[in-house]
């Protein structure tokens, strides 16, 4: 994005460095970021980030394409509509520009909770013979009391305490989710399960996988299981962590030491992950932590999961572009969300009125709001 060099971008002064989209970007910002909570509760790590931290290539893009499935978790548009629809979601000035491993996977089902309305999709991915089910993040007042509602309750299995408000939610769509996997594994040759979600999605996507390696869904022998989150909270305490390293630790012995991974990407300037607090008795419990900084994905240390600051060595940025999404924040974890809902939005009220000629209002639409000045 622009025309400045990397070392022209790391020099700037705070005035000027930003480029004109990138200034439109963030001008146009409608949602909350986090930044704020971001700069008031996260804490700093000692560890300084540095080349020999940064994850493969190839894992940053797998963890792009699983992003794309828990964007469509929010339902909208309908997931069915979407799949009927998917070559004009997907071109230039839509939706979902740019979307790769959309394009190719098939709708399995999707849910919509009966505890604040959480909505999920399932779909299949053929390619890699991949079930996934994605959780959406928070999107309206009713989901937004639940994750205020910070009471840790026992979690039925093991020793642990979840979160009251994260648990109430996913007990609303287990049983939806429970048979959206069945009828995923009955329709299509499964070889791996994902299970993937933003922010709020993220807690619910690791309290599923918890069940899932708990026996509540069995999986069939050989099938493996990939947890992906973005933007997570912390979702129990320390015990509730424990056990979950255990359920792994049983799962690789009966299936192979690859048999399950769980990813949780925390990203620069992004509040989320803080919440709730460690003092208040939460802990993460992702086995493999990692921060996005400057389009540069990042393992951290275990012993640092609970940081969300990181000092990052300059040497091991990217030196031939300038990032996307300098400031970060809660809606940018390889992609501009804020772009994609504002699309969204526009296309359902352009549709809407059921006129001629509404595909030509909706484009000048978008070339009016991401016309950079």
């Amino acid at each position: 994005m622009g025309q400045l060099s990397l070392f022209q971008w790391l020099s700037a002064t705070a005035k000027d460095e930003l480029t004109p989209a990138q200034k439109h970007m963030y001008t146009s910002e409608k949602l909350d970021n986090f930044r704020a909570i971001s700069k008031l509760c996260a804490t700093r790590s000692s560890y300084t980030l540095t080349s020999k931290d940064v994850a493969p290539a190839d894992l940053y893009f797998d963890l792009t394409d699983l992003g794309e499935f828990a964007q469509i978790a929010f339902n909208l548009p309908d997931p069915r509509f979407l799949f009927d629809n998917l070559e004009m979601f997907m071109q230039p000035g839509y939706p979902f520009e740019g979307f790769k491993a959309l394009r190719n996977a098939r709708l399995v089902s999707c849910f919509q909770g009966t505890v604040a309305d959480v909505p999920g999709v399932v779909v299949y991915r053929p390619g890699i013979k991949q079930l996934v089910v994605g959780f959406a993040g928070t999107a309206n007042m009713k989901q937004a009391l639940y994750d205020l509602n910070f009471m840790k309750r026992r979690h039925p299995f093991g020793d642990g305490y979840v979160h009251s408000g994260f648990y109430a939610m996913y007990e609303g769509c287990k049983g939806q989710v429970i048979d959206c996997l069945k009828k995923g594994f009955a329709e299509h040759d499964v070889q791996q399960v994902a299970i993937v979600g933003h922010s709020m999605g993220g807690a619910l996507s690791y309290l599923l996988a918890i069940d899932v390696l708990a026996g509540e869904y069995p999986m069939p022998p050989g099938v493996t299981v990939t947890v992906a989150t973005f933007g997570c909270p912390r979702v129990g305490d320390a015990a509730l962590s424990e056990f979950w390293q255990q359920l792994v630790a049983k799962y690789h012995a009966a299936n192979g030491e690859a048999s399950v991974k769980d990813y949780s990407m925390k990203g620069l300037n992004d509040g989320v992950p803080c919440l709730p607090p460690v003092s208040w008795g939460y802990r993460h419990i992702a086995r493999t932590p990692l921060y996005l900084y400057h389009g540069r994905l990042f393992h951290v240390p275990r012993a640092e999961v609970e940081h969300g600051i990181f000092t990052v060595d300059k040497e091991a940025l990217d030196h031939t572009r300038v990032p996307d999404y300098p400031r970060g924040g809660h809606n940018y974890y390889g992609r501009d969300a804020e772009k994609i809902m504002r699309r969204v939005y526009w296309l359902d009220r352009m549709m809407s009125r059921k006129t001629e000629g509404w595909q030509e209002e909706y484009l000048a639409k978008m070339a009016e709001l991401e016309r950079v000045k």
